[in-house]
C-alpha cells in the first residue's frame, strides 16, 4: 500500500510535498525557472532583489527546498516586476524601429 502512495507523486517534483498539497508554489517556482532560463544572468538579480545567495535561489527553483511565505511574496512581486519591464523594452524597441529602419535606408550619395 505504501508503494502505491509513493508512485502517484510526480518524478520531476522534490518539494518536500511532491507540489500536490502547494500547487501555486510550485506554478511560481516554474513560471521563476522559465523566466530565468530565457536570459542568463536572472538568478543573480533574483538573488540580489532577495538578498540571499545564488545558490539559494537555484536550491528553490532546484526544488531542494522551498522558500517562506515571506520569500514567495517577494519572489512574486519580482517576477511581476521583471515582466513588466520586460514589456515596456519591448514596447520601446518597437516603437523606435520605424526611425532605425528609416535611417538605415536612407540614400546617401
Amino acid at each position: 500500500m505504501k508503494d502505491d502512495i509513493q508512485s502517484e507523486k510526480p518524478p520531476f517534483s522534490t518539494l518536500p510535498d511532491g507540489g500536490q498539497k502547494t500547487p501555486l508554489l510550485a506554478a511560481l517556482l516554474d513560471d521563476v525557472q522559465e523566466f530565468c532560463k530565457a536570459r542568463r544572468g536572472r538568478v543573480v538579480a533574483l538573488a540580489a532583489a532577495l538578498g540571499v545567495a545564488q545558490q539559494q535561489c537555484s536550491a528553490w527553483l532546484s526544488r531542494k527546498f522551498e522558500p517562506s511565505g515571506e520569500v514567495t511574496l517577494q519572489i512574486q512581486a519580482w517576477l511581476a516586476r521583471e515582466r513588466e519591464a520586460e514589456k515596456a523594452e519591448l514596447a520601446a524597441r518597437i516603437e523606435a524601429a520605424p526611425v532605425r529602419l528609416a535611417s538605415a535606408l536612407k540614400f546617401r550619395p
